[in-house]
C-alpha cells in the first residue's frame, strides 16, 4: 500500500507547470479566441487611462496660456471620445473574460465527468470521495470570481457620489469641504470630480504623499484646492476620506489609493467611521495636525512644482510626525 502511494506521488511530481497549463488550455477549445482577446481589451483600457490625465493636463496648460474656445472644444471632444473608448474597452474585456471563464469551467466540468466515468475501480480507489467532490464542485470558485468582477467598481461609485453630494450641499448651505489623505491621486474621474467641486466653491484640502496628477490653484478651475505632501522621518501611509456634508461629518478609511488600478482593477473597500468620538479624534489628532504641518510639508503649485513650507517668525512650528510621537508616548493606556 505504501509502495502504491509512493508511486502515485512520483507520478504527480512528474507533472510540470507547463503540462498542467497545457491540460487546462485543452479545455478552452471554442473559447480560445475570447481568451486571447480579453488581454487586448485590458491593455487598451489601461493605455487610454494613462493618456487621459496627460491630455487633461495639456488642456489646463492651454487654458492658462489663454487658449480660445476652439482649443477647449477640440480637446474636450477628444477627452469625451477617449472616455467612451475606454468604457467600451472595459466593457468588452468584462464580457469576453466572463465568457472565457464560464466556458472554461463548463468544459473542465464536462472533461472531469467524462474522465471519472472511464475510471476503473482500481483507479477510483486511488481517490477519496471528498477529493472527487471537491474537484467536481469548483463552480463556486467561478461564481466568486464573477461576483468579484461585478463589484470591482464598488469604491469609485460611492466616492463620486459623495463628491457630487458635497457640491449640492455647498450650493444650499455654503459650507462644503472635502479632505483626502492618501498616497497617490491619479484617477482622471476623481480628479475631474474634485475640479467640479472646486469650481462650485467647495474647499478641497488634499494631502497626497506621492504622485498627484491634479493641478491646484488654477483660476476658475482648482483655486479652492490645496495639495500638500509630508516628507519626514516616517513614510506617510494612511488613507482617510472626509466630507463635511453640512455637519454630518462623513469619514472613510481604507488601504486604497485613488488610482485606476485600485478603483477598476482590484477589489477595494473603504470602511465608514460611524462612532462620532472616533471620527473627531481622527479628524483633530491626525488630519488637522498633518494639514497644519509647516516643517516637513511640501505644497504643490499650479505649475506642478513643489515648494517647501517654512514657519514664519510669527507662526508656531508644527511637525506632525513629532507631534504624533508625543501624543502616542503620553497615552495612558500604553
Amino acid at each position: 500500500m505504501e509502495q502504491d502511494a509512493a508511486a502515485r506521488r512520483e507520478r504527480y511530481h512528474d507533472y510540470t507547470i507547463g503540462q498542467i497549463l497545457r491540460t487546462l488550455a485543452g479545455s478552452l477549445r471554442e473559447y480560445t479566441t475570447v481568451s486571447l482577446v480579453t488581454p487586448l481589451f485590458m491593455i487598451a483600457e489601461v493605455v487610454i487611462e494613462c493618456i487621459i490625465p496627460f491630455y487633461t493636463s495639456d488642456l489646463i496648460d492651454r487654458i492658462t496660456e489663454g487658449a480660445g474656445m476652439e482649443v477647449v472644444a477640440s480637446h474636450s471632444a477628444t477627452l469625451i471620445l477617449l472616455a467612451l473608448v475606454s468604457l467600451a474597452m472595459g466593457t468588452g474585456g468584462g464580457i469576453t473574460a466572463s465568457k472565457a471563464s464560464a466556458g472554461l469551467a463548463k468544459n473542465l466540468r464536462h472533461d472531469m465527468y467524462a474522465s471519472i466515468q472511464s475510471f476503473s475501480f482500481s483507479n477510483i480507489d486511488h481517490f477519496t470521495t471528498s477529493s472527487l467532490v471537491t474537484r467536481l464542485t469548483t463552480d463556486t470558485t467561478n461564481v466568486q470570481m464573477a461576483y468579484m468582477m461585478l463589484v470591482r467598481s464598488a469604491m469609485r461609485g460611492p466616492l463620486m457620489e459623495m463628491i457630487r453630494r458635497e457640491i449640492e450641499l455647498h450650493k444650499r448651505y455654503g459650507n462644503g469641504e472635502i479632505i483626502f489623505k492618501c498616497n497617490q491621486l491619479v484617477d482622471a474621474g476623481i480628479i475631474r470630480a474634485l475640479y467640479r467641486a472646486s469650481m462650485a466653491g467647495v474647499r478641497v484640502r488634499l494631502q497626497v504623499r506621492g504622485i498627484c496628477c491634479l493641478r491646484p490653484g488654477l483660476p476658475g478651475i482648482s483655486e479652492n484646492i490645496t495639495v500638500t505632501s509630508i516628507v519626514g522621518r516616517f513614510l506617510e501611509h494612511s488613507r482617510i476620506y472626509w466630507f463635511h456634508a453640512n455637519g454630518e461629518d462623513i469619514m472613510y478609511i481604507g488601504s486604497a489609493d485613488l488610482m485606476p488600478r485600485n478603483l477598476d482593477h482590484r477589489i477595494e473597500v473603504l470602511t465608514p467611521i460611524l462612532d462620532p468620538e472616533l471620527r473627531r479624534k481622527i479628524r483633530e489628532d491626525i488630519l488637522e495636525v498633518h494639514l497644519a504641518d509647516n516643517v516637513q510639508t511640501w505644497q504643490l503649485q499650479a505649475d506642478a512644482t513643489y515648494t517647501r513650507l517654512k514657519p514664519s517668525s510669527k507662526e508656531t512650528a508644527v511637525n506632525a510626525q513629532e507631534r504624533m510621537i508625543a501624543q502616542h508616548i503620553s497615552r495612558d493606556d500604553i
